[in-house]
């Protein structure tokens, strides 16, 4: 997951919120939020939290309940975010 705003601060904050929202159950891990591997690009900081789980399944299962949870976050509106289901790189 990804997110970019002009100051970092709304980026980290939405995806510790979205962190958050994952609570703790013990299928997927989260990562960060984290510096992405290009942090500024045309003004926007971006930074990234990664998920991780062993299977397919599961991890589809709780992005599915995440999604429409991160839409309504109030930091949402700050942000730019994108979701990533196996990227091919982390640009």
């Amino acid at each position: 997951m990804r997110a970019e705003a002009q100051q970092v601060e709304h980026a980290n904050a939405f995806l510790l919120a979205a962190r958050q929202l994952l609570g703790e159950q013990n299928v997927v891990e989260a990562y960060g939020p984290m510096p992405a591997p290009m942090p500024r690009r045309a003004g926007y900081q971006r930074t990234q939290l990664l998920l991780s789980a062993l299977q397919r399944p599961p991890l589809h299962s709780v992005l599915a309940q995440l999604v429409p949870q991160l839409y309504a976050l109030p930091e949402a509106r700050k942000v730019r975010w994108s979701l990533d289901v196996d990227p091919t790189d982390l640009y």
